[in-house]
């Protein structure tokens, strides 16, 4: 595993029972404030894509290094995945010297999804490799940096949806992304 060059964390766990439960979602900003060193630390909130979370890291406007989510401290480098995927360009423009992580997440239309790779799909495309049980996991077990080959005619179907991109700098945020 790599280290991220800033915590990726998630709001795991601040519902009870469908609901949103103040009490944890007071812990869960207690623990990003411990995490970040911050007393008012910077929250978003975005929709929730059923995929598997990515940050770009780019140097000076090149693709140099991708990860998962992992813990939230380090995670899977899938570079070589990633240079595959709708939406993550090998080159920014523009940014200079700069170092930029663009965060978002992987996913595969549900439709396409039924339609191709579904264990339950009529395609006739049935390969151990190719298949899967529902979209998010299909996407991470091809994400995955444990896996072996690469599939770049799968890879091609996900795609990066970027929702945040900053300077590698705790005070330099960019909303809607730039570059996407």
């Amino acid at each position: 595993t790599v280290p991220h060059p800033s915590p990726m964390l998630s709001l795991d766990k601040v519902h009870a029972e469908g609901q949103l439960d103040p009490g944890l979602l007071k812990a869960w900003f207690d623990s990003v404030r411990a995490a970040t060193g911050e007393d008012d630390p910077l929250v978003t909130a975005q929709v929730k894509f059923d995929g598997n979370a990515l940050n770009l890291l780019y140097e000076n406007g090149r693709l140099e290094q991708a990860l998962t989510r992992g813990d939230g401290g380090t995670g899977e480098d899938v570079t070589r995945q990633a240079e595959h995927l709708q939406g993550v360009p090998k080159e920014i423009p523009g940014t200079g010297n700069k170092t930029v992580e663009v965060r978002g997440e992987v996913v595969i239309s549900k439709s396409l999804f039924d339609r191709r790779y579904s264990k339950h799909s009529d395609s006739g495309e049935k390969h151990p490799l190719t298949e899967g049980e529902n979209c998010r996991n299909f996407v991470s077990g091809h994400m995955s940096a444990s896996r072996k080959e690469v599939m770049p005619d799968v890879l091609k179907h996900f795609v990066f949806v970027a929702f945040e991109a900053r300077e590698h700098s705790k005070d330099q945020w960019s909303w809607p992304p730039r570059w996407f």
